[in-house]
């Protein structure tokens, strides 16, 4: 009985949070500035990185704070700039 509730718990989390996620940011971009949308989806790394510590006890190395930090400065660079 518990394996079956917990398989259909897998399977909810598996579809869910993606199909949510997409939806939103769909969302994000119809009412916001694409370049504000898209940083903010750029953000989802840095979010992962203390859900990696929480979840597994993964200690994030300064490599990927700095990898994330970049890859979110050249999405609001390119987004973000004034338009010619």
């Amino acid at each position: 009985m518990l394996g079956e509730r917990r398989h259909r718990l897998l399977k909810a989390l598996i579809v869910v949070p993606p199909v949510v996620g997409i939806w939103l940011s769909l969302v994000g971009f119809q009412y916001a500035p694409t370049g504000v949308v898209s940083a903010l989806t750029g953000l989802a790394p840095i979010f992962m990185i203390p859900m990696s510590r929480v979840a597994y006890g993964e200690r994030a190395t300064l490599r990927a704070f700095a990898g994330t930090l970049l890859a979110v400065l050249g999405t609001a660079a390119l987004f973000l700039r004034p338009a010619p």
